[in-house]
């Protein structure tokens, strides 16, 4: 479908009376540093989701226009991969995109999140923050002053019952030996199948203390922390934590349930409110990634050189979820920042707290500045520091980042 997609689109602009595109870029480039319990200190070079872009109008007829774009994030160790791709049309009706898109309530995180796209992410801290592959999308005209409603339907992943949880002490044997509790609250023991699998599973990873040794563990993007990862998008091969009272898990091998999608199940909607005084926006998601129900609360209040930001995230299973006996996991998280101008300007100084209880005393609080050169182009250097993950809790990056956007039709 994504190859028919890039075909229609590359049709469209191929005629005269449409008018040539605008390419657009965002890269952001950084030394990061990781540092914390071990007297190793680790350096990565990060292209932060830089991205690549082309996007336009075309007019239709005298009352719909059509738009498109199409978007790569590109990176210094991994292939492009898309980001916000889509086609549609607009009118006084409001805005139809079909294609690949952030989701309303990803959306109404607003601009509260000062460190978006780095190591300082709100992604830490919680799930939500999803751009479905297959994303059906409406943004209305204003319905009140400063008051909009967006809308998105997508294709979404559960499992069922993935998860379990060792009910006795055991090692890696002794954990098929005894009573396991499923993540839909059913006790049981493993099938022989289950234990194929994750007997393969374990054999074929290098583990030390439950986590790969070329993993550097870093919140909800640790791939061995089965609580907070993605089943449906990790790897056939998973490394497997045998822990007493701690949630154990595998993908599919042998004969095991699989990952189930279907489109129309992630139902995404949101209020947003524009105004000088405040931004805000409230927004719900039944059904999503892996079967979990979110609200959020997004705003962003200006105050004179200074703009305070604000988010709240409620996370919940979804009661399809419980009956298909998949991952459970409800929690709370919020964020508060705080940004001030400086020297004229052209200096800003960034504030940030993030709190979840996702996982106990997990938080984060950062520190940034950002320098604008031009107005396109700035230095900037932030502090992380991370609680309750392994061994590199805090990150020191210092990068360069550069904005443009070139019209041809313009020329």
């Amino acid at each position: 479908m994504k190859y028919i997609f890039r075909l229609a689109l590359f049709s469209l602009l191929s005629f005269n009376a449409i008018p040539l595109p605008d390419f657009y870029g965002h890269l952001n480039l950084s030394a990061d540093y990781y540092f914390g319990e071990s007297s190793q200190i680790k350096s990565d070079l990060k292209s932060n989701a830089s991205r690549l872009g082309v996007r336009g109008d075309f007019k239709i007829n005298e009352k719909i226009t059509g738009i498109y774009q199409v978007e790569y994030q590109v990176d210094l160790e991994t292939s492009p991969t898309t980001r916000n791709t889509f086609l549609g049309f607009k009118g006084s009706f409001g805005t139809i995109k079909a294609g690949k898109h952030d989701t309303p309530l990803k959306l109404a995180q607003l601009d509260a999140d000062l460190f978006n796209d780095t190591q300082g992410d709100i992604t830490n801290i919680t799930r939500g923050e999803n751009r479905p592959s297959s994303f059906l999308g409406y943004d209305s005209p204003e319905i009140a002053k400063g008051l909009r409603l967006s809308l998105g339907l997508s294709k979404t992943s559960y499992l069922v019952q993935h998860l379990f949880r060792c009910s006795q002490e055991g090692s890696i044997n002794g954990c098929f030996n005894h009573e396991l509790i499923r993540s839909n609250h059913i006790a049981s023991s493993l099938s022989s199948e289950d234990q194929s699998a994750l007997s393969l599973q374990a054999y074929n990873l290098a583990i030390a203390g439950g986590v790969p040794l070329n993993v550097i563990c870093t919140g909800f993007t640790c791939p061995t922390d089965l609580v907070r990862q993605s089943f449906c998008d990790l790897p056939s091969l998973i490394s497997v934590g045998f822990v007493p009272g701690q949630v154990i898990g595998f993908q599919q091998q042998i004969n095991l349930p699989s990952c189930n999608r279907s489109f129309g199940r992630n139902i995404s909607f949101s209020l947003n409110y524009s105004a000088d005084v405040i931004r805000f926006a409230i927004a719900t998601q039944k059904k999503g990634k892996d079967g979990f129900d979110h609200n959020r609360l997004g705003m962003i209040i200006p105050a004179g050189p200074s703009t305070i930001g604000f988010i709240y995230t409620n996370t919940s299973s979804s009661k399809s979820t419980y009956s298909q006996g998949g991952q459970f996991f409800d929690y709370e998280a919020f964020t508060a920042s705080v940004k001030t101008e400086l020297i004229d300007g052209k200096g800003i100084l960034k504030i940030q707290y993030d709190r979840s209880n996702a996982i106990d005393d997990l938080e984060q609080i950062q520190i940034g500045y950002d320098h604008n050169l031009t107005n396109s182009f700035k230095a900037f250097t932030y502090l992380t520091h991370r609680s309750n993950i392994s061994t590199y809790d805090s990150f020191l990056s210092v990068g360069i980042e550069y904005k443009f956007n070139h019209s041809f039709s313009k020329q």
